[in-house]
């Protein structure tokens, strides 16, 4: 017991003796109209943002890279359909070599919570980017989101919450992509970096 308090007290000494670095306030790059911003980095050490704008007829997603202040910012993908949310945010990674991947939420049918996850890949610092991809591979007019994307090798690893099998339930819920129809899933799949979606499988069969 002796010997834990003073290994303690060494520790309160140690953590004593250096002062925090202060922090800097670093002004972001958008204005009070944007939304969702999601913080990224890459393995040399980047740190990358993306964040979700209005437009006249829609939304877009834009990302920035922070070098000597915030750096190419480019807009990743646009459209008219999307579902934006507080609580449901777009993605973003980046792998070794540089290459960027996003996700979004777009629209499948009239109801609330009907929606699907959209991917697209940029191997050239965002100049250009990949035709979009779907990330969940069913036609089922359900909720699908909360996605999460890392870097796993030279293909980015992704899951989502897969509502596929909730559709067509009966209670108060039902049309607007909440019904009650079966369980919520976990699903998850590989990026590749030419945005192909591969090795889809369900982890999780009642989330």
């Amino acid at each position: 017991m002796r010997i834990l308090l003073f290994l303690l007290a060494l520790l309160v000494v140690g953590c004593g003796s250096e002062q925090p670095a202060p922090a800097a306030r670093i002004p972001v790059p958008f204005d009070g109209s944007a939304s969702e911003p999601r913080f990224a980095s890459s393995v040399d050490g980047h740190l990358y943002l993306s964040w979700t704008e209005k437009t006249g007829t829609g939304h877009r997603l834009r990302v920035a890279r922070y070098g000597n202040g915030w750096e190419d910012v480019v807009t990743a993908a646009e459209g008219d359909d999307w579902f934006v949310n507080w609580a449901d945010f777009p993605a973003m990674a980046v792998l070794a070599d540089g290459t960027m991947a996003v996700t979004w939420l777009a629209r499948s049918a009239e109801g609330t919570y009907t929606y699907d996850v959209w991917t697209s890949v940029s191997r050239d610092a965002g100049a250009t980017w990949s035709e979009p991809a779907k990330v969940n591979d069913d036609d089922v007019a359900a909720e699908h989101g909360f996605v999460s994307l890392v870097p796993a090798g030279e293909r980015f690893f992704v899951t989502w919450l897969d509502g596929r099998n909730t559709a067509g339930g009966h209670d108060e819920g039902e049309g607007d992509g909440h019904g009650s129809g079966g369980a919520m899933t976990l699903r998850a799949g590989y990026l590749s970096r030419d945005g192909a979606l591969e090795d889809r499988r369900e982890l999780d069969d009642r989330v």
